[in-house]
């Protein structure tokens, strides 16, 4: 048996910017079960994994569904599951409405949680690994991504937790933490901008338009220094089968390994300032 057919491994969010490079790295080396929103990503991955399943992140019955599915057409035991599904929004706390939030914790939050319970005992049976795609967000939270912030914090601290509880059944849980990525989500901040300013009234327009603009700008000239692709699928890759042991975080790029140590060494007030200063432009 060849070692593709020794290793499995599911990926959800199989079709995004980091998750197909994640399943592209993974040719050769593993068996993929690839997760995705629809018939059109199926399309995209058919070529590169074993098996592909359609799932909305936001429902909570499709992700039940889409979890046994996967379960049952595991060939053995499981080896790693990484889940790099998200949504970002911008906008600030005080105008961003629930129903917005709720979703937002569906899929960044939710479903990544419900997925992990569904695959745990395939991920005990062997131990394999749970890699999950949080963000220097995670540690640092910034104006106009707020609640993003917050959903991956709640996924930072679930992943924290999990990882201690699973470690007597060997199962490893590891973080990566990337900064900027040059994915679709990424280039679709500065749209998401125009559409949050189109919506404010001018009293709100007047607290938040440049900090909105400022933040359009940052995001636009963050493109140019954002992280690839491939080289955040690799830290996934190598977290999931390839590092003998994995660790508990991986920090991606020199925007995040600059962010968190900001968040860990500065002051409260001078991070604050900092932050607020580097959004709207210095």
């Amino acid at each position: 048996m060849n070692q593709e057919h020794e290793r499995t491994v599911v990926v959800v969010g199989a079709a995004g910017g980091i998750g197909l490079e994640i399943v592209r790295q993974l040719q050769g080396q593993a068996r993929v079960l690839a997760v995705v929103q629809n018939a059109e990503q199926q399309a995209i991955v058919a070529a590169l994994c074993q098996q592909s399943f359609t799932c909305d992140l936001q429902d909570t019955a499709s992700v039940s569904a889409a979890a046994a599915q996967v379960a049952q057409q595991l060939p053995g035991p499981l080896d790693a599951l990484v889940f790099c599904a998200a949504l970002q929004p911008v906008s600030p706390v005080e105008l961003i409405k629930r129903a917005d939030i709720e979703r937002l914790f569906a899929i960044n939050v939710f479903s990544t949680m419900q997925f992990v319970q569904g695959m745990i005992p395939a991920l005990r049976r062997k131990p394999g690994r749970i890699v999950l795609f949080s963000s220097m967000a995670g540690r640092v939270a910034a104006p106009m991504l707020g609640a993003y912030s917050a959903s991956k914090h709640a996924l930072e601290a679930l992943a924290d937790t999990l990882r201690l509880e699973l470690r007597p059944s060997g199962i490893t849980v590891s973080l990566i933490e990337p900064g900027g990525v040059d994915t679709p989500m990424a280039a679709a901040q500065p749209v998401l901008v125009e559409q949050a300013l189109a919506a404010l009234s001018p009293a709100d327009a007047a607290n938040y338009a440049p900090l909105l603009r400022g933040y359009k700008t940052l995001a636009v000239k963050a493109l140019r220094f954002a992280s690839r692709p491939a080289d955040v699928a690799k830290l996934a890759v190598r977290a999931a089968i390839g590092a003998r042991r994995p660790k508990p975080r991986y920090v991606a790029g020199m925007d995040a390994k600059l962010t968190v140590a900001m968040g860990r060494w500065l002051p409260a007030t001078w991070l604050d300032a900092l932050l607020v200063k580097m959004t709207m432009g210095f």
